[in-house]
């Protein structure tokens, strides 16, 4: 489970139940027996809070947990900053930090792999090189975890397009299955780039690639259903989410869109997103709402189910969920 990045900083978390969570800020996360909170702006709720050095915003940039692992990424890009760091839970609930071991803004684990972005990264010899200020080329590293609890780096991935910076800003890992996304260079960081690669005897290879106008799209992977959702919360008027389902023959393509009927101008449909199975739960925070929908099978139509609402007025409400 992962949940993708606010830009906004914040300090009211809503979290409902081990179904969905939406939020005002940077990060929270529902784990299976009860929801744990990790941090309000960017502070951890652990008892300890290594990287408040006064940016805000900064450390939890992106969360990511999968049982009794957990990431945390650090975009700061001054001295020895902008870390992914690890965390384990251990007998009783209490959880530790456990090393901190490559540079990155974004990421995602499953199981004992992880899924890390850098979209600052340079390419030359060095894929850790810091570009200093703005963006650069970009990365997306895949590691593996050791026996000592320590990750090990496989491989890093980098797109096939000459005209992509930014790569690794968002990512999400599923399965065999690894989604980044990338800016346009052209467009000067107003179109998006979705990639798609595919772990196949041993190694990722990038086998599909999808271009939106704009940005500030959002994804979620299922590697179950083969299904992945990317939110475009500036389409339309209300905003939509674009499905892709993997074919009989190996290959991702459109399967259609949906949207809640109604939608009010502004409201930021897809603005978030996460999937689990055959439920899909989607923000819109322009309209302070996130929204289930669920289908019959992986192949069915997607229907609404239930509005979530906050109690009382919160902007931002439903701007990440997961």
């Amino acid at each position: 489970l992962s949940v993708n990045r606010s830009r906004s900083p914040a300090a009211t978390l809503f979290i409902l139940g081990n179904l969905a969570v939406a939020f005002l800020g940077f990060g929270v996360v529902a784990a299976d027996e009860a929801p744990v909170v990790l941090y309000e702006t960017d502070h951890l709720g652990f008892g300890e809070d290594p990287y408040n050095l006064g940016f805000p915003g900064s450390y939890g940039i992106d969360v990511a947990i999968d049982g009794d692992a957990l990431m945390v990424a650090d975009n700061i890009r001054w001295a020895d900053f902008g870390y992914v760091t690890s965390y384990e839970r251990a007998t009783g609930g209490s959880w530790g930090r456990r090393t901190k071991f490559t540079n990155g803004d974004s990421v995602d684990i499953e199981g004992q792999r992880a899924l890390v972005g850098n979209y600052y990264a340079c390419w030359n010899d060095q894929d850790e090189t810091d570009c200093g200020s703005g963006y650069g080329f970009g990365a997306v590293k895949y590691f593996e975890q050791a026996g000592d609890g320590s990750w090990i780096l496989q491989q890093s991935m980098r797109p096939s397009a000459s005209d992509l910076y930014a790569f690794g800003d968002d990512v999400v890992l599923s399965g065999s299955t690894a989604v980044a996304t990338a800016y346009l260079a052209s467009g000067w960081y107003d179109d998006t780039a979705v990639l798609i690669f595919e772990q196949r005897r041993g190694a990722w290879e990038e086998v599909y690639e999808m271009r939106f106008e704009g940005t500030g799209f959002s994804m979620a992977l299922d590697g179950d259903t083969e299904t992945l959702l990317i939110g475009e919360p500036a389409a339309g008027a209300g905003g939509v989410v674009h499905m892709y389902r993997l074919n009989a023959r190996g290959r991702w393509r459109p399967r259609g869109t949906f949207a809640p009927a109604g939608l009010p101008p502004g409201a930021g449909f897809g603005a978030s997103v996460a999937i689990d199975g055959n439920r899909a739960v989607v923000g819109a925070p322009g309209a302070e709402m996130a929204f289930v929908f669920e289908r019959g099978t992986s192949s069915g139509p997607w229907r609404e189910r239930a509005q979530l609402e906050a109690e009382a007025t919160a902007a931002g409400f439903g701007a990440r969920v997961a």
